[in-house]
């Protein structure tokens, strides 16, 4: 799908918080989806992977795992996330966003991230057109060590030593824990702010999946969606699920107005 899209990346500049177990911050965007959230995936350029299989199943993992959490606290809720037939790459290749519009949220995958190298995920809203809001999720696979590998070679009179730069190529898995954590983004969750240290051996992402960054040197690594994220859904939409009753400070487009109320611009 062709990427030249009129997007304003997410910000952490924030509205409300709500209280962790551990003293944390944890806030909420100022937009929020304003319909049942209707998934678009779409398929990777086949030359970039040969796991797509793979990727789509993991994909999917990552979307539903916030229905069976919400659903888990909240039983009485509409938590139902609809996610269409996955879009095969011939049939979005030419294609933009617009001609998309039953989708609010689209997950586009790319080989790698030219402008902000260190990012394996990012997700923009395009809230400006008032018939089609939607954010965009983008997952880059491949990304470079910054660390690099030396290699020593030791010959008959001399030694020489070689410098490699490694590719890291997310595996399934690692996407799973890509898109859960672009989804949150996705539903309105800002990032998970740590501001009590650390304990020895503890990361960020065992005390919330929308904590900001994620280790790719684990492969085995397993993200799962933590009562913070819950609760702060719950305070975005309500008890009720995504089309119930929700709090009237959410806001749900950056009108002249909401921006001077809010500064949601």
């Amino acid at each position: 799908m062709k990427s030249k899209i009129a997007a304003i990346t997410l910000m952490a500049i924030l509205l409300t918080s709500v209280s962790t177990a551990h003293a944390d911050v944890f806030e909420t965007l100022k937009l929020k989806q304003d319909n049942r959230p209707s998934v678009c995936v779409f398929e990777a350029l086949p030359e970039i992977t040969d796991d797509w299989d793979l990727f789509e199943a993991a994909t999917l993992m990552g979307i539903y795992e916030w229905q069976i959490r919400l659903y888990e606290l909240y039983p009485n809720g509409d938590w139902t996330i609809d996610v269409h037939e996955t879009i095969p790459w011939e049939d979005h290749q030419h294609k933009f966003a617009k001609d998309f519009g039953y989708c609010n949220i689209m997950i586009n995958f790319e080989k790698t991230n030219e402008k902000k190298k260190s990012a394996i995920g990012t997700t923009s809203i395009v809230f400006n057109n008032s018939n089609h809001k939607f954010m965009f999720i983008n997952i880059y696979l491949e990304h470079e060590t910054k660390a690099k590998n030396l290699k020593i070679i030791f010959g008959e009179e001399n030694s020489e030593i070689t410098v490699e730069q490694k590719t890291i190529v997310l595996t399934p898995n690692q996407v799973r824990n890509v898109v859960l954590h672009e989804i949150g983004h996705a539903f309105g969750l800002a990032h998970y702010d740590v501001t009590n240290p650390l304990k020895p051996g503890e990361r960020g992402t065992d005390r919330s999946s929308m904590y900001y960054s994620i280790d790719l040197n684990d492969k085995e690594q397993w993200l799962e969606v933590k009562l913070p994220e819950i609760l702060m859904l719950k305070e975005i939409y309500g008890e009720d699920g995504w089309l119930g009753s929700s709090p009237a400070w959410i806001v749900k487009s950056c009108t002249i107005i909401n921006n001077l109320l809010f500064g949601c611009k």
